[in-house]
């Protein structure tokens, strides 16, 4: 069922670049932009925003509004949005040898070797993958918020993911 989805990407972290400021603002309006055309061409929408990037770190957090600021933006057209919160429960660990695995499959010849080695039980081939894991769905019902409102959501939203990830 998550493949029928569009993934829109959003970024939640504060950078501490300059650069990595203009690369999110890049990323966050391209994601506005592509939630509005979902939204004309009557398509499903849900935001997740991922629990995958490390918070314990984080001296200053700095709460981002995007994903309010999203919700209550479609809730003022009559859309109520659900906000689906994922994190990343396992991960594999990135190697040479998965890295080569990784580029042997993009190249036709490989991929054929590879197939035929699964088809004669020579050689298996497993690929690894990420294990995600999605929370229950929050809804942000309110078309004019107020920003005390968008943080105290977004503490909570960032609440539910953290905890999620310290019971792993």
């Amino acid at each position: 069922q998550v493949n029928r989805l569009d993934s829109i990407v959003v970024d939640l972290q504060e950078p501490n670049t300059d650069e990595g400021r203009l690369e999110k603002q890049r990323t966050n309006k391209q994601a506005l932009k592509k939630c509005i055309e979902s939204l004309e061409n009557n398509i499903p929408i849900a935001i997740a925003p991922s629990g995958g990037k490390t918070h314990e770190g984080i001296e200053n957090p700095v709460y981002q509004t995007i994903v309010p600021s999203l919700a209550s933006m479609f809730f003022k057209r009559g859309k109520v949005v659900k906000i689906v919160p994922s994190v990343v429960k396992e991960r594999p660990a990135i190697d040479k040898k998965m890295f080569w695995r990784y580029l042997a499959d993009r190249i036709f010849i490989f991929k054929a070797i590879r197939w035929v080695l699964n088809l004669l039980k020579i050689k298996s081939y497993k690929k690894y993958c990420l294990t995600v894991e999605f929370l229950p769905p929050l809804t942000f019902e309110n078309a004019r918020p107020s920003k005390p409102e968008k943080i105290e959501f977004v503490k909570n939203l960032q609440q539910l993911i953290y905890s999620t990830l310290r019971e792993k």
